[in-house]
């Protein structure tokens, strides 16, 4: 009597941690702001694998109890409720799975959409800015800047080596003060680390 005594509060004390597993998973999932909802995610995938391990502690545990009940009815009416608990485990496991799965092909998509715009606002040159900047200013006040200190952007193949080197630092200048570009490839990046490590180590799209 008294080991199955001991054995019914250690499962009490295990089922209301559980509880309290089940309501961080229900907070993290209704996050909604792109900044934490990364953080969320992985968060998400720590606090699945408690809830796995979780409910392989309580099965062992409900089996130990099952046999040390021996009135029929006391072991019928703890066998469903064993069961529900367990039910109830494996829906939240599936739910959970099923929302970081879809919450990442989500911020995939969303990444590259930013990534996308942010590849068409730089194919903008200095250049091109100066030309319509001159085209707005009066016909006598236009700057005699020497064509060929402006820094352009090619898609041509470079000739050689120096002319490489020319490209690169061309598109260097034409990035020169696009911070914002500069935080969404920080983000991403901060992105792909924590997917990395949600999926140990994993391939990361």
């Amino acid at each position: 009597m008294k080991e199955q005594q001991r054995l019914i509060a250690s499962r009490r004390a295990h089922r209301a941690h559980l509880t309290k597993v089940l309501k961080k998973i229900t907070e993290l999932k209704e996050v909604e702001d792109d900044q934490n909802e990364q953080h969320a995610i992985v968060t998400l995938g720590s606090y699945l694998e408690q809830l796995q391990r979780k409910g392989q502690v309580l099965s062992e545990l409900d089996n130990k109890i099952f046999e040390l009940f021996t009135k029929p009815e006391d072991l019928e009416a703890d066998i469903i409720e064993a069961e529900d608990t367990q039910s109830f485990i494996a829906e939240t496991i599936c739910t959970t799975k099923n929302f970081i799965e879809n919450k990442t092909k989500s911020m995939n998509i969303s990444q590259r959409d930013q990534a996308a715009g942010a590849s068409n606002n730089i194919q903008q040159t200095p250049e091109s800015n100066q030309a319509t900047s001159s085209e707005s200013e009066p016909a006598g006040n236009q700057p005699s800047t020497p064509e060929e200190t402006q820094p352009q952007s090619s898609t041509t193949p470079p000739e050689d080596i120096n002319d490489l080197r020319k490209k690169i630092q061309l598109e260097a200048d034409a990035l020169h003060g696009n911070r914002e570009l500069i935080r969404r490839v920080a983000r991403e990046m901060q992105r792909r680390s924590d997917l990395c490590v949600l999926r140990n180590g994993g391939h990361v799209e």
